[in-house]
C-alpha cells in the first residue's frame, strides 16, 4: 500500500484535485467579497440619493414659505389685521384673555383637526369677531 501513494499516477491527480479545489474555494472567498462590498455600496448610494431628495424637496417647500411670508408681510390688509388683534388683545381684561386663548386654542388644536372655524364663530369673543371681518376665507356666507 504505501507504493501507491508512492506512485505519480495517483500523486498527481491528488495534486491537480487539491489545486481546484483550494482555486475554488479562493474565487469563493473573493466572489463574497466583492458582491458583499457591492451590495453596501448600492445601499450607500440609495441613501445618499434619497438624501438629496428629500433635501431638495424640503428646499423647495421653505423657498415656498419664505416666498409666501413676503407677500403677506407686505399686505396691508394683514397689517391692519394684527394691529387691530394686538389693540383688542391688549383692551382684554386678564380673565377675557384667557377665554379668548382658549377658544383659539380649541379650534386650532391637533384635537380639532379639521379646524372648524365655525367653533370660532360661535364664541362670539371679541377676537373672534375681528377675525371674521377681517379673513377673507372664512366670511360667513
Amino acid at each position: 500500500m504505501p507504493q501507491r501513494f508512492a506512485r505519480i499516477s495517483f500523486r498527481l491527480p491528488a495534486i491537480v484535485i487539491i489545486a481546484v479545489a483550494l482555486a475554488a474555494i479562493i474565487i469563493g472567498a473573493f466572489s463574497y467579497v466583492e458582491s458583499a462590498d457591492e451590495v453596501r455600496r448600492q445601499a450607500t448610494n440609495k441613501l445618499v440619493s434619497l438624501r438629496a431628495s428629500r433635501h431638495a424637496a424640503l428646499s423647495q417647500y421653505f423657498r415656498s414659505i419664505e416666498e409666501d411670508l413676503r407677500l403677506y408681510a407686505g399686505d396691508a390688509m394683514i397689517g391692519e389685521a394684527l394691529a387691530a388683534f394686538g389693540t383688542i388683545f391688549l383692551s382684554l381684561e386678564p380673565g377675557e384673555r384667557a377665554r379668548e386663548e382658549q377658544a383659539f386654542h380649541r379650534v386650532f388644536s391637533a384635537s380639532n383637526a379639521a379646524g372648524d372655524l365655525n367653533l370660532l364663530q360661535a364664541e362670539g369673543t371679541a377676537l373672534t369677531k375681528r377675525y371674521h371681518a377681517v379673513h377673507a376665507w372664512h366670511q360667513p356666507g
